[in-house]
């Protein structure tokens, strides 16, 4: 009975979750374009993946993964600019499932420290890459511009040449 209790609230975690993201995704275009919106979305994110975490077994679960992939989303998206902040959110949220599931022992503690620093270094990284990422397709964007306007000069050059062109090589061939 307390298996089938526990799958229902993680469907509706999950549900949940997707309901949020649904409503969301109706009402993007009418939003606002601020921080306090992506920081809610942010933490409700956290919250839903701290109590799925909570009723699936606590911090011995495999879904404490699940920060990982909210930290890795934010970097990409957001850059450096939130992932920090994402970071120490899903460390607070571990350390609320640390407390709240029974597993208060410095072996769980030892296990949040670390999965702290593994938040605090993905969102490091993956902010430093994705920004990496957004300045090398810039370059690139500006580089093939580059090469449009050179080529239409080219063409054009050659399209009103009243004579002809001739190249040759060093051996005049």
């Amino acid at each position: 009975a307390i298996r089938k209790a526990q799958l229902w609230i993680a469907y509706a975690l999950l549900s949940a979750s997707f309901l949020f993201t649904l409503i969301e995704s109706v009402f993007i275009d009418f939003l606002p374009e601020n921080w306090w919106i992506v920081f809610l979305n942010i933490i409700f994110d956290a919250v839903i993946t701290s109590l799925w975490i909570l009723f699936s077994g606590g911090t011995q679960s495999l879904f404490v993964l699940m920060y990982l992939i909210q930290v890795l989303v934010v970097a990409l998206t957001f850059y450096k600019k939130g992932v920090f902040l994402t970071s120490m959110i899903a460390a607070a949220c571990l350390a609320g499932v640390t407390v709240f599931s029974g597993h208060n022992t410095s072996a769980a503690w030892a296990s949040w420290a670390m999965y702290s620093v593994i938040f605090a270094v993905l969102g490091i990284v993956g902010g430093y890459l994705s920004e990496e990422l957004l300045r090398t397709t810039e370059r690139l964007r500006e580089k093939s511009r580059t090469i449009e306007t050179l080529t239409a000069l080219h063409e054009m050059i050659l399209a009103n040449m009243p004579t002809g062109a001739l190249t040759v090589d060093q051996a005049m061939r």
